[in-house]
């Protein structure tokens, strides 16, 4: 628009001026017009916006099957966001309940609920937030133990059943190698069940578990791996070895490879308790056995048979049993072979509000021999890659199994995460075990009602002895032998240990 000439100005609205009335000019229509236009739409929109506003409203009010659906959406965006698995919980006028664990869950929206106007949605998923809960380190942690070098196991009370020793091998002198022995003679065997019982749990010392204490300390949780390897000697028919975790003033649990000869009679060293099944049904069996000390009192809780242990002058086990651990590595090597390894995952976490302690329980061989194995990505079978010993090989010391599975059948963890073969040195002990002829399968103690192995068949939650305080003086991890360990003239009964890592598990690999 042009500028008004300043003279013309003047002269229209001068005191001496003549008062003129003007016509409205064509520009002057144009801008009450479009006022005007302005005006009318915006009342016409703000009828649009109330009819909308009523109609939405209206829309949802007679739509109980479209609340129920949110309120299911609801349900497991919260159990995204905290890991609670179970329960139910009100939502304005409508509520959600979820049902299930951390392989599955299940999310009901209900709306409308007593009336007859009620509607259900159901979501069933697996839950987005870490099956190891929410307070975790950014990434895994090398944990405070690698081998036995220094340090690493407390050797008093007694101090003269185990011994660091070193021994020669193909990869020159090994110096890390944790032997028990003499747990069964007349000076250190003690009497359970009637029963004379060799046994011995050394714990990590307080350097190593000031680690664990660290990191409890700063995300009031720590969750962690265990793995290491072993041998008996060639002799020894029946023993137990493994890891001790959630140990501290002489309770706690274990996870060991057993081989039993009764569950009532004398003459193993092996303490009745820790000897599953019905009547001496698994006599002579090799065993991964999932056990509990509390008050004093062994009880197993699961386990699996892995196969019958070589016998000499059996060439080879059947196919369904586990030959790379049961059956001979190059030549006799005992009831177990050296450097069979057991894998133990401890993780600390609150389900429903209770803290607890859950389980995955893997086993494996680090052997030099079968250099061409069969392996694949399904993480309960017997197939697996082999991968010798830090003695051989240090870039594959330690390997670990991976934070996460995927699930690719019928609601079973059974498969290494992105189905990929990487992670495939173990095998996972699951109550469904997946092809090829595995017979090695997960049994739980129906009577332990502190131990419930959940959904996925891979995972037990342990309800009792969880981590709420962590004080100085708590190891939490250890190693132990049982059986008949003692020394002849021309024998020393023993149980070796090697390779013992931990690794403290974060949100990412």
């Amino acid at each position: 628009m042009p500028r008004p000439n300043p003279t013309d100005k003047a002269k229209a609205t001068g005191f001496d001026a003549p008062r003129r009335v003007r016509p409205f000019s064509p520009r002057g229509s144009a801008l009450l017009y479009v006022i005007a236009s302005i005006a009318l739409l915006g009342a016409l929109g703000g009828g649009v916006a109330y009819f909308s506003s009523s109609s939405s409203t209206a829309q949802v009010s007679q739509s109980p099957n479209a609340q129920a659906y949110f309120l299911s959406l609801s349900g497991k965006n919260y159990a995204n966001a905290t890991s609670g698995t179970t329960g139910s919980f009100q939502l304005g006028d409508g509520s959600f309940t979820l049902t299930g664990d951390m392989a599955a869950m299940n999310s009901r929206g209900t709306s409308y609920g007593g009336t007859g106007r009620e509607a259900n949605f159901d979501v069933t998923f697996v839950p987005e937030s870490s099956p190891y809960g929410p307070n975790l380190p950014p990434t895994n942690r090398p944990g405070p133990v690698n081998t036995f070098s220094g340090p690493t196991l407390n050797l008093e009370n007694p101090d003269d059943v185990v011994s660091i020793e070193g021994y020669v091998s193909t990869g020159g002198v090994h110096q890390y190698w944790a032997t028990f022995t003499k747990i069964g003679d007349f000076r250190h065997r003690t009497t359970e069940d009637g029963c004379d019982v060799g046994y011995h749990v050394a714990t990590i010392t307080a350097a190593d578990s000031a680690t664990l204490k660290d990191v409890y300390d700063n995300y009031g949780y720590v969750s962690y791996d265990v793995q290491v390897k072993m041998g008996w000697l060639k002799y020894l028919d029946y023993a137990a070895s493994g890891i001790n975790f959630r140990w501290y003033n002489n309770e706690g649990y274990g996870l060991s490879f057993l081989s039993f000869e009764s569950k009532t009679g004398c003459g193993d060293y092996i303490p009745h308790g820790v000897k599953p099944g019905p009547g001496n049904s698994l006599r002579d069996e090799l065993l991964v056995v999932l056990w509990e000390q509390r008050g004093g009192v062994k009880k197993w809780l699961g386990y699996a048979v892995v196969g019958t242990p070589y016998n000499y002058g059996t060439w080879w086990p059947p196919t369904s049993e586990d030959p790379k651990i049961v059956g001979q590595q190059d030549s006799v090597d005992g009831y177990l072979n050296d450097n069979a390894t057991l894998v133990v995952r401890v993780v600390d976490v609150t389900r429903d509000g209770n803290r607890v302690t859950e389980v995955m329980a893997f086993y494996a061989d680090a052997s030099p021999y079968f250099t061409s194995r069969t392996y694949d990505a399904v993480a309960t079978n017997i197939l697996r890659k082999r991968y010798p010993p830090e003695w051989i090989d240090s870039s594959l010391f330690p390997s670990w199994p991976s934070n996460l599975f995927v699930d690719n059948t019928s609601g079973v963890k059974a498969y290494w995460n992105d189905s990929s073969s990487i992670y495939d040195y173990f095998t996972m002990l699951s109550s469904t075990p997946q092809s090829p002829s595995n017979t090695v399968r997960f049994i739980m103690n129906a009577s332990a009602t502190n131990a419930t192995l959940l959904s996925d068949g891979c995972t037990v939650r342990l309800t009792t002895l969880p981590l709420t305080s962590f004080p100085s003086a708590r190891r939490e991890i250890g190693i132990h032998a049982m059986g008949h360990l003692y020394e002849t003239w021309t024998t020393n009964y023993s149980i070796g240990f090697d390779d013992l890592a931990v690794q403290v598990i974060g949100k990412e690999e």
